[in-house]
């Protein structure tokens, strides 16, 4: 049961971060990065760096869509004992952590709205 609950907060806890790293990183104010291809590194950056805490998830996706283009950045594992790596089409089970990530979306969409003219 520990086990259980330590891999669904980890989950969580990568959910929550990498949707706040792709947020950051399309972000389009003054400050914020050029191009395409810089956006993309930051991302694989922030992706690495989130798999390679002590005690974070095993692995991480982010799937960018920028109108027809869709593009998969994944970092670690699907299985620690295989070593599998991740797929864009892996299922994941989240339960309540869906929760949390609808949350950070709602709350980042209603923030950006209050915030344009």
């Amino acid at each position: 049961m520990r086990k259980t609950v330590l891999l669904l907060a980890s989950m969580a806890t990568a959910l929550v971060l990498a949707g706040g790293a792709a947020l950051a990183v399309t972000s389009t104010d003054a400050g914020a990065l050029r191009g395409t291809e810089s956006r993309d590194a930051a991302l694989d950056r922030a992706l690495e760096d989130l798999v390679a805490l002590d005690g974070g998830p095993p692995g991480a996706i982010a799937i960018v869509q920028r109108g027809q283009s869709r593009e998969v950045h994944s970092f670690g594992v699907r299985n620690i004992k295989s070593g599998l790596p991740l797929r864009a089409n892996d299922h994941m089970r989240q339960a309540s952590t869906s929760k949390a990530f609808s949350g950070v979306v709602a709350l980042s969409l209603v923030s950006a709205r209050a915030s344009s003219p």
